[in-house]
């Protein structure tokens, strides 16, 4: 759940809509929407794009989530 919510954070935090991050992963909309409500899990690789595409380094985003898992 902690990393769905950062997902969102992260994407919201930098103005994209659901539908360029899916555009961009190549999937539907739905499935963006799935992943930010914790109903489908993200992949790693799914998680890297994400980050890649947001410009936020994975290597900070799995810092964060380590913080806030605590």
């Amino acid at each position: 759940m902690i990393i769905a919510q950062m997902v969102r954070r992260m994407r919201r935090d930098r103005e994209l809509s659901q539908d360029a991050l899916a555009l961009h992963l190549g999937v539907a909309q739905n499935v963006i929407s799935r992943m930010e409500q914790s109903e489908r899990r993200i992949t790693l690789p799914e998680l890297r794009n994400i980050c890649d595409f947001c410009e936020f380094p994975l290597l900070d985003f799995v810092a964060e989530y380590l913080v806030r898992r605590k």
